[in-house]
Protein backbone atom coordinates (compact mmCIF):
# COMPACT_ATOMS: atom_id res chain seq x y z
CA UNK A 1 0.00 0.00 0.00
CA UNK A 2 2.84 2.34 0.72
CA UNK A 3 4.26 1.92 -2.41
CA UNK A 4 0.98 2.36 -4.25
CA UNK A 5 0.29 5.62 -2.61
CA UNK A 6 3.60 6.76 -3.01
CA UNK A 7 4.96 9.89 -0.71
CA UNK A 8 1.26 10.93 0.58
CA UNK A 9 1.07 7.43 2.44
CA UNK A 10 3.43 9.24 5.18
CA UNK A 11 0.95 12.66 5.38
CA UNK A 12 -2.09 10.09 5.38
CA UNK A 13 -1.11 7.29 8.06
CA UNK A 14 0.73 10.39 9.95
CA UNK A 15 -2.30 10.63 12.48
CA UNK A 16 -3.09 6.81 13.39
CA UNK A 17 -2.42 6.84 17.10
CA UNK A 18 -3.43 4.77 19.89
CA UNK A 19 -4.70 5.47 23.26
CA UNK A 20 -0.88 6.06 24.44
CA UNK A 21 1.54 5.26 21.33
CA UNK A 22 1.94 6.35 17.72
CA UNK A 23 1.65 3.51 14.92
CA UNK A 24 3.89 4.83 12.56
CA UNK A 25 7.79 6.77 13.02
CA UNK A 26 10.26 7.06 11.34
CA UNK A 27 12.49 6.14 14.41
CA UNK A 28 12.52 2.76 15.06
CA UNK A 29 13.06 3.88 19.25
CA UNK A 30 9.82 5.70 18.62
CA UNK A 31 7.81 2.02 18.59
CA UNK A 32 7.92 -1.29 20.76
CA UNK A 33 8.21 -3.60 18.10
CA UNK A 34 9.50 -1.43 15.14
CA UNK A 35 8.70 -3.26 11.73
CA UNK A 36 10.41 -1.19 9.13
CA UNK A 37 7.61 -0.93 5.85
CA UNK A 38 9.05 -1.65 2.23
CA UNK A 39 9.27 0.98 -0.52
CA UNK A 40 8.56 3.78 2.87
CA UNK A 41 10.89 5.46 5.25
CA UNK A 42 8.76 4.19 7.25
CA UNK A 43 8.30 1.91 10.48
CA UNK A 44 5.23 0.35 12.19
CA UNK A 45 4.14 -0.85 15.16
CA UNK A 46 4.76 -5.09 15.25
CA UNK A 47 3.45 -5.57 18.49
CA UNK A 48 -0.46 -5.95 17.79
CA UNK A 49 -3.08 -8.58 18.81
CA UNK A 50 -4.56 -10.01 15.90
CA UNK A 51 -7.80 -8.05 17.15
CA UNK A 52 -5.94 -5.21 16.90
CA UNK A 53 -4.24 -5.94 13.94
CA UNK A 54 -7.48 -6.37 12.18
CA UNK A 55 -9.10 -3.28 13.77
CA UNK A 56 -5.48 -1.03 12.64
CA UNK A 57 -6.11 -2.36 8.76
CA UNK A 58 -9.03 -0.85 8.10
CA UNK A 59 -7.92 1.93 9.80
CA UNK A 60 -5.03 2.25 7.68
CA UNK A 61 -6.89 1.29 4.19
CA UNK A 62 -9.55 4.29 5.38
CA UNK A 63 -6.81 6.85 5.58
CA UNK A 64 -5.19 5.59 2.71
CA UNK A 65 -7.60 4.47 -0.06
CA UNK A 66 -10.46 6.26 2.05
CA UNK A 67 -12.42 2.91 2.38
CA UNK A 68 -12.22 -0.46 3.96
CA UNK A 69 -14.76 -1.86 1.51
CA UNK A 70 -13.81 -5.29 0.51
CA UNK A 71 -11.61 -5.97 2.87
CA UNK A 72 -11.83 -9.96 4.52
CA UNK A 73 -9.24 -12.56 6.56
CA UNK A 74 -9.73 -15.51 4.56
CA UNK A 75 -8.12 -18.35 6.81
CA UNK A 76 -6.43 -21.40 5.18
CA UNK A 77 -5.93 -24.23 6.75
Amino acid sequence: MASEAGPSFEARVADLRGRKRVYFSRHPGDLFAAVRLEHSDLFVEGNLSANNCVRFARRVLVAVRGSDAGFRIELAE
